[in-house]
């Protein structure tokens, strides 16, 4: 079939074969996720992705303001183009094909800033339509960065961390080796110590660029300080308490989303699963409005979220992050099978030659820690199907065909088996509840976390305490520390359906207090005040 190829025509078959990258990556995926088109997600996972889809992507109202050059239509078509994947609606196609046209324009004096983003987003919407003026868009803006890098000396001295990764992607779908000697040149650059001082985002940038040169290249020089300084902004930048800051935005997390997913892809290791699902049920959730799919500009510890509005470049990076849970949940591991993330859902993992297996998976997680997993393959086959213990729990039991099986914290329970049609596996693990010191100034308050949810004191669900710092549990003592679901009556505009009542205390007197995923509220606390301080409070 002949094909008319214009730069400004975007009309391609809805459902055309995405078009496949000429360059094979020299370090193979450990973990290798699921293909978004052969998911579904249910429960909690899936309404976020469908506000972010339904809400943002899809709302004309959150494009008004996207320019040709503007970094939000980069950040907006690759967010879309994971969303499109996932759902091929029509509606989402829509959209994307109206950004995309005011996209691929003519090109604009190299801004690295701008061209970095423009770039991750024609390559995306590349990937997913097969659109040749995308692509030929996408050479554009390459051509002209390598154009610039080397003939303007001061351009080495500006930001280009985040032109890094969409350079790889570009040198993956083209082969044109000149993007890759851009690539090393750049992430040389970067290796300066002048440069390593640099804001959280632009070394986020620059880590995701390192992580795509090591997986095309091979080159362990670009892998291992990715690794250890990951480790270290774990600690410094995400600590499991962390607010969204001027520091720490939507942008910055989704970066650290998308940085911790390839080191999950590249090593396997779970401790990467575990800071995905810290992450996606409490920081990446408590920066979006359920309902509407928008992004909160603000969202502290203890206050009030605000919406950011349409000129915020967040909502685009809320919504990308969103987009990438599909990859994060379930996926081949070696010759096998693995479950990183735990929702209700199916999953069709085709095998080529082993044939095709299904996976339906009955949850209301994280309300509950019952999962009922049915493995359906179309004849009987071997495979271990390993299943991540989170680090949170203090039990996680697995039951199949009679087996009893324990999982320990923090690791694979792999599961070695012939899986027959018909096989059922029951997992059941401890929602456990403990509480968590605040690591600031303010040594006096916890936080409560039950199973991968930090919980909140919503004001809209306690009437009876108009001062919410001066709330807190009776005790900070794990035995003192029970929580009771209730059938909480919520507010119109509620999002969400999880409460859980606890026994506290307000300005020294006994009140049973409600809490809500911290997800879930919007005028809230999270670090409430100890039992201790409350009493000597209640002394003065």
């Amino acid at each position: 079939m002949i094909r008319l190829l214009c730069l400004f025509t975007l009309a391609m078959p809805m459902f055309a074969d995405p078009p496949q990258p000429v360059i094979v990556n020299a370090v193979t995926d450990l973990y290798r996720p699921l293909p978004a088109d052969q998911e579904k997600l249910g429960g909690v996972l899936g309404e976020r992705i469908r506000a972010a889809r339904e809400g943002y992507l899809e709302n004309p109202a959150e494009r008004s303001l996207f320019g040709s050059a503007g970094s939000q239509a980069g950040r907006f078509l690759e967010a879309a183009a994971n969303a499109y994947d996932y759902s091929h609606d029509p509606n989402l196609k829509t959209a994307m094909d109206q950004v995309a046209k005011q996209v691929i324009s003519p090109q604009s004096p190299a801004d690295l800033s701008a061209d970095g983003d423009k770039l991750l987003g024609l390559v995306a919407y590349y990937r997913v339509t097969g659109n040749q003026g995308a692509l030929a868009s996408a050479r554009k803006v390459g051509d002209s960065l390598v154009d610039q890098w080397g003939k303007r000396v001061s351009t080495r001295n500006e930001a280009s961390a985040n032109v890094l990764a969409p350079m790889i992607y570009l040198y993956r779908y083209t082969g044109e080796s000149r993007y890759l000697d851009f690539c090393k040149s750049v992430a040389g650059v970067l290796h300066e110590p002048a440069v390593l001082d640099q804001h959280l985002e632009e070394k986020l940038f620059r880590l995701m660029g390192l992580i795509e040169l090591y997986r095309t290249t091979g080159d362990n020089a670009y892998y291992k300080p990715v690794v250890t300084t990951w480790a270290q902004l774990r600690s410094t930048s995400f600590p499991p308490l962390s607010p969204l800051t001027e520091e720490v935005t939507p942008c910055s997390l989704t970066l650290w989303i998308q940085l911790t997913l390839n080191l999950l892809r590249l090593t396997g290791q779970p401790q990467y699963g575990e800071e995905l699902e810290r992450l996606i049920y409490n920081q990446l959730f408590a920066a979006q409005d359920p309902k509407t799919g928008k992004s909160f500009a603000s969202v502290p510890m203890n206050g009030v979220k605000t919406i950011a509005s349409a000129a915020d470049g967040c909502g685009a990076n809320e919504a990308e992050g969103v987009n990438e849970i599909p990859h994060a949940v379930w996926g081949r591991y070696g010759r096998g099978l693995a479950i990183i993330l735990y929702s209700s859902g199916r999953a069709t993992f085709k095998l080529r030659r082993r044939g095709t297996i299904q996976l339906y998976a009955e949850a209301a997680y994280p309300s509950t820690g019952e999962i009922l997993l049915h493995v359906e393959p179309d004849h009987d086959i071997q495979f271990p199907l390993r299943l991540r213990v989170p680090e949170w729990t203090k039990s996680f039991v697995a039951d199949v065909d009679g087996t009893h099986l324990i999982g320990q914290r923090g690791e694979f329970l792999t599961i070695i088996r012939e899986w027959k049609r018909g096989d059922t596996l029951k997992i059941a693990m401890d929602m456990t509840v403990r509480a968590i010191r605040n690591p600031g100034p303010e040594a006096d308050e916890i936080a409560i976390q039950r199973g991968p949810q930090i919980l909140a004191l919503a004001k809209a669900l306690n009437p009876g305490i108009p001062e919410l710092a001066a709330a807190g549990p009776i005790s900070d003592e794990p035995a003192h520390l029970a929580l009771a679901p209730r059938d909480t009556k919520y507010p119109a505009n509620w999002s969400g359906d999880q409460s859980y009542a606890i026994r506290g205390q307000y300005q020294g007197k006994p009140m049973e207090l409600i809490l809500v995923p911290f997800a879930d509220a919007v005028n809230y606390r999270v670090f409430l005040k100890t039992a201790a301080a409350a009493s000597r409070a209640s002394d003065h």
